[in-house]
């Protein structure tokens, strides 16, 4: 049962990536009535709470998390702006996704680059240590 919770949250998760957009943009457009700015700091503050959760659950650092919410955000914005009210999901599908993999894979990321910056290290003190 230990072995499948982390395989079950990440599911969770990644379910979350793909249809939270869906129910942020549903409570937006029922809470403003497609009204800017109030729509777009709606979808802002559901970025900010899947940003959130997303940084506990993957144990990424409050600096990497404010990074992501600060790209997602540009890019929403910019987004918006270019393409006007049309279709306010699919705009916000790209940012949402980008701070759920983001926020997951980059501490991964970092992980194995250090374990593999000490086994290199290692693996250089092993190789000094029988040449002599």
């Amino acid at each position: 049962m230990k072995d499948a919770l982390p395989v079950l949250l990440v599911v969770a998760i990644l379910g979350w990536s793909v249809f939270g957009p869906a129910a942020y943009a549903l409570l937006a457009n029922k809470l403003t009535r497609d009204r800017e700015p109030w729509f777009s700091s709606v979808m802002i503050l559901g970025l900010a709470f899947t940003c959130y959760v997303t940084s506990l659950a993957s144990g990424a650092s409050f600096k990497m998390c404010l990074w992501f919410f600060g790209i997602g955000t540009l890019w929403f914005l910019v987004v918006r702006r270019l393409f006007g009210k049309g279709s306010s999901f699919e705009m916000y599908m790209g940012p949402h996704i980008l701070i759920v993999l983001g926020i997951l894979l980059l501490p991964v990321l970092q992980h194995a680059r250090m374990k593999a910056q000490q086994l290199n290290r290692l693996s250089q003190q092993y190789e000094t240590a029988h040449q002599k």
